[in-house]
């Protein structure tokens, strides 16, 4: 195998790396050794998923440990995603609720009361899509996984927004759980599949019942 991969990760020292390998008609999901011959990876730091480690990879006459067709492993990947995407929702939640805990007291404000109670709907709803598809185990549709990642990144950036809106001016300043978190919803969203690439297949799964 020879060509280019980018952002790939987590780059780790004799770690492994799983890439998309185009070949004349398709493209065949590739487990690749980072110390292995022909493989040089230049590390990425990126802003987002502080600790993840990412890396451009070049590959020369390099050999697949393994592979496979990427349908399955794209919608396992997609439900992990999705999983990710609840634990930052989650977090952004938290952080809502102990600054109106320590603000407005246990209440809060009405229209603060409603941007939670938004925030835990999608996030519940997001949950139970991605609980459904992990559910399926090693036989998860791309749609179900599609489903769950579109679901749960879509309630965790709106989850994000209206933390923003609770904390304040505070959450833009470098080094807030949010301002983190505002730098990683963004950066799980371009993984296994962009929202575009995520509402085709689930509308390929869907549509032909209508």
């Amino acid at each position: 195998m020879s060509g280019r991969a980018a952002w790939v990760g987590p780059i780790t020292e004799h770690g492994v790396a799983v890439v998309g390998a185009r070949g004349e008609s398709h493209v065949t999901a590739c487990a690749v050794a980072l110390d292995g011959h022909g493989v040089q990876v230049t590390e990425a730091r990126t802003s987002g998923l502080r600790g993840f480690i990412w890396g451009h990879v070049l590959f020369a006459g390099t050999s697949c440990l393994a592979s496979a067709e990427t349908t399955g492993i794209m919608a396992r990947a997609r439900t992990l995603i999705a999983s990710v995407a609840l634990g930052i929702g989650d977090r952004a939640l938290r952080e809502s609720l102990a600054v109106v805990h320590r603000e407005h007291g246990a209440g809060g404000e009405q229209t603060v009361q409603g941007l939670l109670a938004d925030t835990a709907t999608d996030l519940e709803a997001a949950r139970m899509l991605t609980w459904q598809a992990a559910g399926q185990g090693a036989d998860v549709s791309l749609a179900a996984g599609s489903m769950a990642k579109l679901a749960a990144t879509s309630a965790a950036q709106a989850a994000v927004v209206r933390a923003t809106q609770v904390v304040g001016v505070d959450s833009f300043r470098r080094g807030h759980v949010i301002e983190r978190l505002t730098q990683d919803v963004r950066a799980i969203e371009l993984f296994a599949g962009r929202t575009e690439a995520l509402r085709e297949s689930v509308a390929d799964a869907e549509l032909p019942r209508v």
